[in-house]
């Protein structure tokens, strides 16, 4: 049985790089077309220009500062999932009329507790921060009730496996909504021209033979790779969202 389980993953292999190659891609050209939109470009026209590797390296990118940053968040939110589900377990055990009080306290000062949390992650958690969580937390709520119906149903174990699961789609989902609502802008490019004269304005990409710049009337030039003598490249992040704590004081 066991041989045929490794050959079955073998077989299944090459269709599960494919998978994770293309999903890659699909959050990396994500990324790429937010960036170009906050840009006020036209993305379908300019997208084409980014080399596929750019993409790919963008795509892991995204992910991995999505997975790194996202998991304190992961974690409580499965952990409330968790809590919750053990007191709706609890709540149909019959008890006696001592060990039900307790449970009461239990759940209404729980309930407490998580209102307060996210009173204050709405009133000091910036507005674009808040939505990622929203978005991520919600998907994995999502995923990890299904996996615990399907894993309970075949009476198999499912926290580790719904926890798994659960962040995957907190980390996909927080990438996705990142990088529409918190694009970076795009790096500012100054390039020294062999005939004395510079070209600048965002860079859209690089390649062998050339590289593309974005002026500030949304026009895109080409410059040859042949033509320039030194380039310098000023990267900046995202503008940040005031949190409603800081629109109200102002």
């Amino acid at each position: 049985m066991k041989d045929r389980d490794s050959i079955n993953w073998l077989q299944l292999a090459p269709a599960l790089l494919a998978i994770g190659l293309g999903g890659i891609y699909a959050f990396g050209a994500i990324s790429v077309l937010g960036q170009f939109q906050a840009a006020d470009l036209d993305a379908l026209q300019t997208m084409p220009l980014v080399p596929i590797d750019q993409i790919l390296a963008r795509g892991i990118g995204a992910i991995t500062q999505a997975a790194a940053l996202s998991l304190p968040f992961a974690l409580f939110g499965a952990i409330g999932v968790f809590k919750w589900d053990e007191q709706k377990a609890a709540a149909k055990k019959p008890k006696d009329e001592g060990s039900q009080e307790n449970g009461e306290d239990g759940s209404a000062r729980s309930f407490w507790i998580l209102l307060a949390l996210i009173l204050a992650a709405v009133l000091f958690v910036p507005s674009d921060y808040l939505s990622i969580l929203g978005f991520g937390l919600g998907s994995m709520i999502v995923v990890i009730n299904a996996v615990r119906k399907k894993l309970t149903a075949e009476g198999r174990l499912w926290r580790s496996h719904a926890f798994v699961a659960g962040y995957a789609a907190f980390v996909l989902t927080a990438t996705a909504t990142g990088s529409i609502v918190r694009a970076d802008p795009l790096p500012k490019a100054s390039l020294a021209l062999k005939r004395g004269t510079t070209a600048t304005g965002g860079l859209l990409a690089s390649t062998g033979s050339g590289w593309y710049i974005a002026r500030n009337n949304g026009n895109v030039i080409a410059i040859p790779a042949g033509n320039v003598k030194s380039v310098e490249i000023v990267y900046s992040d995202a503008k940040t969202d005031a949190s409603l704590f800081n629109e109200l004081l102002h």
